[in-house]
């Protein structure tokens, strides 16, 4: 049967005495029966019973807040172990940063020495070549001796390929020369103050320090508008990008299929705030689940669990074009767009940063 939602008392006689505890009362004791009842001494045991009964409730309430309170402390804790592996992380990245910058400076000079001195030795050579050549119009007839070298070295052969063999050498040399400029740029600490810079560069030299893990099987479709130069820390944006994209190739690595393709995207778009450079960054890897979206700038958010996305520097990137920039950040996903995968559905950021 149902219990009745209040107390019936069947008895004539009862008593009641307070549950007190030092601050609050928690209750009523009741006691009944059919005699006469509540003399000084069942009184007196009715308060002992009464005072046992608040010690309880008050250790059991003191133990459940306890138990919060040592949940929350452990949640607290947790943060302040990851801060602390951020705070050595950025430390290390920092010692790094300065090694960086030192090593390219080292290593530009003599690149710069070898690239210049090539541009020399392929003038020579052309001199060279050219008093052959011309030697060969005067005297088409050699003697026995020099005809018979000419022969063996192969000379036709060495006047042809010698001029591309030291245009490919310009060629790698020039492109060491601009991943040393990309690594020095990047690895340099901010100024104080903003300077211009543009949009598209900075994300070309990122692109360049990225080739590696890059590879073959990526394929990177730039779409780039005309873009000016605005007021920025082009060291901080570097490092947006760099996180942006390093957790798009992991998204594209993380599902097997045969076209792996990440798009960037500028454009100039114009609302009633203002005049934005747009940068969309999309792939057609992993989808990042909605679980995720909603928490991924949070300083705290770490995925672990979810394998296909690290969201590495997300929430350092969302103070950068928020705060120090006064810029938006925003992710879509899955991507409606033309890269979109049917295996992954794939993710898109999008960079606002005001043209200023």
């Amino acid at each position: 049967a149902q219990e009745p939602p209040h107390l019936e008392l069947i008895n004539s006689r009862y008593a009641a005495v307070p549950i007190l505890t030092q601050t609050n009362r928690l209750g009523y004791l009741f006691a009944s029966a059919n005699r006469r009842f509540a003399t000084p001494d069942e009184v007196e045991v009715l308060e002992a019973i009464a005072d046992s009964l608040a010690i309880a409730i008050s250790q059991s309430q003191l133990h459940e807040q306890i138990q919060e309170e040592l949940q929350l402390l452990e949640e607290v804790l947790a943060k302040l172990r990851r801060t602390e592996e951020h705070l050595i992380q950025s430390e290390k990245m920092t010692i790094v940063g300065q090694l960086a910058a030192g090593i390219a400076q080292e290593i530009n000079n003599p690149i710069n020495f070898i690239y210049g001195s090539l541009i020399h030795v392929n003038d020579y050579l052309k001199d060279l070549l050219n008093i052959i050549r011309f030697y060969g119009e005067q005297y088409p007839e050699s003697v026995p001796r020099v005809a018979q070298q000419i022969e063996n070295f192969d000379l036709d052969f060495i006047s042809q390929d010698l001029p591309q063999i030291l245009n490919s050498l310009k060629t790698r040399t020039d492109h060491i020369r601009q991943i040393v400029l990309a690594l020095r740029n990047f690895s340099l600490p901010d100024e104080a103050t903003k300077k211009r810079a543009n949009l598209n560069e900075i994300i070309d030299n990122i692109l360049l320090l990225l080739a590696h893990r890059l590879e073959q099987k990526i394929l990177v479709v730039k779409e780039y508008s005309n873009l000016p130069s605005i007021m920025c820390y082009p060291g901080q944006l570097s490092q947006v990008f760099v996180n942006i994209l390093s957790n798009a190739i992991d998204a594209v690595n993380s599902i097997e299929k045969s076209h792996q393709t990440i798009r960037i995207k500028t454009d100039i778009v114009e609302s009633s705030t203002g005049r934005f450079i747009a940068v969309s960054i999309a792939h057609n890897g992993a989808q990042i689940p909605p679980e995720i979206q909603q928490k991924i700038f949070d300083p705290f958010c770490y995925t672990k669990s979810f394998k296909n996305f690290t969201g590495l520097g997300l929430s350092v990137c969302y103070k950068i074009i928020v705060e120090s920039h006064g810029g938006r950040l925003s992710v879509q996903s899955p991507v409606q767009s033309q890269i979109e995968s049917q295996t992954g559905s794939g993710a898109e950021f999008m960079v606002k940063l005001p043209i200023v």
